[in-house]
């Protein structure tokens, strides 16, 4: 099965694209309050699975992660704090003046936070194979601070520091003073260079508004069609890849065809639309004897999911970069689901050093043939409702080759839901209390 979803990858012309992220931290947002910080790195006392580390000459980074945690301890809020930076950067060049900044989202359960500013920090390789170290801090009006450098010969350089009512601060490489005069106070800079044209800037730009964060609980048909058909997404047509791997996971589906039908708008008035359609083969005695085809609308639910899911994955293997899925589980076989991640460790596969990390309540992913320990995070909450996050590899005792998910359930490894089932007494109406 494995050899059979390699070989789809014979069509991809592959570029040496090696963007990795190496590490993110979040302070103040949503159910976040410490700072906290999610790593990609490797640990060097971990040798278990060595091809799940990406290698671009002297820089590395794991090729997944996955999160565990208990309903509402803060996963997939983690998540959308790497979302809300990506937005900021590709969207703020857009804020109006005197515009809130729609990704401040603080802590609310302390007194003090709510009035906090957030603070986002990330460390990444960028397709120039630089390491940057990007800094932001908002509050609900304005950018309080912003701070890009960058490491082009392994030491520490200014690519520019910007605080509020200040003058920003450009390193030697960075002509930037006609794009600060138009800045306003809810817009980050570096979001500019979407529209103005800065060298020293673009690699930084590039990674950082292009993280893809999936939220499989919204998902849409139509926004998948979009994207299948988008030019954008260097597909510009169904990707033949995806069909490979449709067929490879025993969905029945021959091929998918995209067609513009008329349909109408809200008020009526006549649309063509992009609709989306499944092929499949109808049968006389076993052999085939034509085709029909089906709305994918009529799919089954994980069916939709696969393709959503499928699609995007296809091409961030292709081009390289990060996608980020929460409840990556749903709707998918686990086997399938297992298929899907190994592609990410697979170098004949992933040959641009493409990154995958997700949420989950897949218990059955715990698998020492499919993650090492560092590979591995828990987010937890404590008594006062603020989210923290810890890898399997900072728990001390735990060694190699443990069974990881009968450990878990029975809470060795932390986040897991505390239920007594002692206290599940319920009052289902006067009949049950005569009884």
């Amino acid at each position: 099965f494995i050899f059979e979803i390699c070989t789809i990858f014979a069509n991809f012309r592959f570029k040496i694209i090696f963007t990795m992220l190496i590490d993110f931290s979040v302070t103040n947002y949503r159910s976040i309050k410490d700072k906290q910080t999610f790593s990609m790195q490797p640990i060097k006392r971990i040798d278990e699975l060595p091809e799940h580390i990406i290698q671009n000459g002297k820089h590395s980074a794991l090729s997944s992660a996955i999160i565990y945690g208990r309903n509402a301890s803060g996963k997939s809020n983690l998540l959308k704090a790497m979302n809300a930076l990506a937005e900021i950067i590709s969207e703020s060049s857009e804020n109006k003046v005197d515009e809130v900044i729609k990704q401040f989202k603080p802590y609310k359960l302390s007194k003090n936070s709510e009035e906090e500013p957030i603070q986002f920090e990330i460390n990444f390789i960028a397709h120039d194979n630089i390491h940057y170290y990007y800094q932001i801090t908002f509050s609900q009006n304005e950018i309080l601070q912003e701070v890009l450098l960058y490491y082009p010969n392994g030491r520490e350089s200014n690519l520019f520091i910007r605080n509020v009512n200040r003058a920003i601060i450009f390193g030697k490489n960075v002509k930037g003073r006609n794009i600060e005069e138009s800045l306003y106070n809810n817009q980050s800079f570096l979001s500019k260079i979407g529209s103005n044209k800065l060298d020293s800037l673009i690699p930084a730009y590039h990674f950082l508004s292009s993280i893809l964060f999936k939220n499989q609980s919204n998902y849409f048909i139509e926004g998948l069609v979009n994207y299948l058909t988008n030019k954008k997404n260097n597909i510009g047509s169904i990707n033949p890849n995806l069909i490979s791997l449709l067929k490879i996971a025993d969905t029945n589906i021959v091929n998918l065809i995209e067609e513009e039908r008329e349909d109408k708008d809200l008020v009526g008035n006549k649309i063509m639309r992009t609709k989306l359609f499944s092929e499949h083969n109808i049968y006389d005695n076993d052999k085939v004897s034509g085709s029909i085809f089906f709305d994918f609308g009529e799919e089954s639910e994980g069916t939709q999911r696969l393709v959503s899911i499928g699609s995007q994955i296809l091409n961030i293997l292709n081009v390289g970069g990060i996608i980020i899925i929460d409840e990556f589980h749903e709707s998918l076989h686990p086997l399938l689901t297992k298929t899907l991640i190994n592609l990410f460790h697979n170098p004949k596969t992933n040959p641009n050093g493409a990154q995958l990390i997700f949420a989950t309540h897949d218990v059955s992913l715990l698998d020492n043939e499919l993650f090492r320990r560092d590979q591995i995070w828990f987010s937890e909450k404590g008594n006062d409702g603020a989210s923290t996050y810890y890898s399997l590899a900072d728990l001390k005792g735990i060694r190699a080759g443990v069974p990881l998910e009968k450990y878990y359930l029975k809470g060795a490894f932390g986040a897991t839901p505390i239920i007594n089932e002692h206290d599940l007494v319920f009052n289902f109406g006067e009949k049950n209390e005569q009884k």
